[in-house]
């Protein structure tokens, strides 16, 4: 946990260097406008189901109260991630190259990776399997899962393994040969996931998800090294 918490911290500093602000501060912009469109959206959204109140009558506020929050929470978790990855995407490549030249490893590299498109086909990835995860969610909560809350914890972790994964994607096709890479992947599993739910947790928490593409990939970049390092 403390070698995390070092890794998190080295993040935020590398975010602001020379050699990523750029690229940090339009990050911020373009995830701020999605994150108010997706409010908006929202926001807009509560006087167009005013007809369920005469529906429902007294339940109505029950009903809203019960679901709103599972509704708007598990959107979030959906769409925030995967839209703000493609968003960025041009630019996590080149994040993770300046990175690992910060770090002097750049010289390390293998392979070129997809260019300006791996991060663009990472956020289109996390938003096919979390449109299933989503789906399987509803499914769960309406028939089977009474509790909000353990619902949107399934969720989440579903979802933290898919981010965890796919923004691996993006720093280890910079390394590995395709099987290479899923056996360093399958082989740390668990790190990878944990990181994954960090991540995740960026991408919730406010303030910081403005710049949660951009520190995810930074966190992720630092983390692989740190696991290459230690099994060579």
């Amino acid at each position: 946990m403390r070698n995390l918490q070092i890794i998190f911290f080295q993040s935020l500093r590398l975010l602001l260097s020379e050699r990523i602000l750029y690229t940090t501060l339009f990050s911020f912009l373009l995830s701020f406008i999605f994150l108010m469109f997706l409010l908006l959206c929202f926001w807009n959204l509560l006087p167009s189901i005013s007809w369920a109140k005469n529906l429902f009558f007294g339940i109505y506020d029950y009903l809203f109260n019960y679901f709103w929050f599972f509704i708007i929470s598990s959107a979030f978790i959906y769409l925030f991630p995967s839209i703000s990855t493609i968003i960025s995407g041009f630019f996590l490549e080149n994040i993770v190259d300046n990175v690992n030249k910060s770090l002097g490893v750049y010289a390390e590299f293998k392979f070129e990776g997809d260019g300006f498109l791996g991060g663009i086909i990472a956020g289109v990835r996390i938003l096919g399997f979390s449109t299933i995860i989503f789906l399987v969610i509803l499914i769960l909560k309406w028939f089977f899962i009474s509790s909000i809350i353990i619902s949107i914890l399934i969720q989440f972790l579903a979802s933290s393994y898919i981010i965890g994964r796919e923004y691996y994607e993006i720093v280890s096709i910079k390394y590995f040969p395709l099987e290479e890479s899923i056996r360093f992947k399958r082989k740390n599993f668990l790190n990878i996931f944990i990181v994954g739910i960090i991540c995740n947790l960026i991408f919730i928490l406010p303030i910081i998800n403005l710049f949660a593409p951009t520190l995810s990939t930074i966190f992720m970049t630092l983390r692989f090294n740190q696991l290459k390092l230690s099994s060579s």
